[in-house]
């Protein structure tokens, strides 16, 4: 960090070279750090866990038996790093029973969970309601099993929050809707009377005692 390295001189000629390597940080991205209960069914998002290191779900099978695929995804200053892949991308229902989620785009299939470690999947079933745990998993309310990620492999289901997903955490990182401008028009008619005949062009003013009536100001 210092550029400077020590050693001890040899009794002969020393020669020393050094290669210069740009060291280029990692830009944070536009897939923003969320929680689950600020997402709407309009937004589009990415489900993290994190066991040391981070893995996106997919919304298609590739682990265990068809069980979604974790994909390692990085995160820097809350946010990815990078642009994730359409099958990591999600969307969300909610009711008062809990979360649905959707691939992006599609209502036709869902995560659901089966009675079965390994039981984690995409399809049809009709166990598809999730909330979260007060220790912080994706919890399945039908299974009473909570999702985590399986040897930076694939995403199961297990009966307890402990032993393979123990100490893991769940993150979501909605895409930021970059914002757009409006421009719209409106024919005002202003006060044209007194001094220079301007119109007086601002928010609205409450008139009576306490406020102002723009039709009464000169200049």
């Amino acid at each position: 960090d210092d550029f400077t390295y020590t050693f001890e001189m040899p009794a002969e000629n020393v020669t020393i070279s050094a290669t210069v390597v740009e060291d280029v940080p990692v830009t944070p991205g536009t897939w923003v750090l969320t929680d689950l209960a600020d997402l709407t069914a309009d937004d589009v998002f990415v489900i993290v866990g994190d066991n040391g290191d981070t893995y996106a779900m997919s919304v298609d099978g590739g682990g265990q038996s068809g069980a979604p695929a974790a994909v390692a995804v990085t995160v820097v200053e809350g946010t990815l790093s990078a642009e994730p892949a359409a099958n990591l991308q999600w969307n969300i229902s909610i009711t008062d029973d809990g979360y649905t989620f959707y691939p992006n785009g599609e209502t036709e299939t869902w995560l659901y969970c089966t009675n079965s470690n390994n039981g984690v999947r995409v399809g049809t079933n009709e166990n598809n309601v999730f909330t979260m745990s007060e220790n912080g998993y994706l919890y399945h309310t039908a299974t009473e099993r909570y999702i985590g990620i399986y040897n930076s492999q694939d995403w199961r289901c297990y009966t307890t929050a402990g032993g393979n997903i123990a100490n893991q955490t769940f993150s979501f990182y909605k895409k930021k809707v970059e914002a757009t401008t409006e421009t719209y028009t409106l024919n005002i008619v202003g006060h044209k009377g007194g001094k220079g005949n301007y119109s007086l062009i601002a928010f609205p003013f409450n008139s009576g005692e306490n406020g102002v009536d723009p039709t009464t100001i000169d200049g």
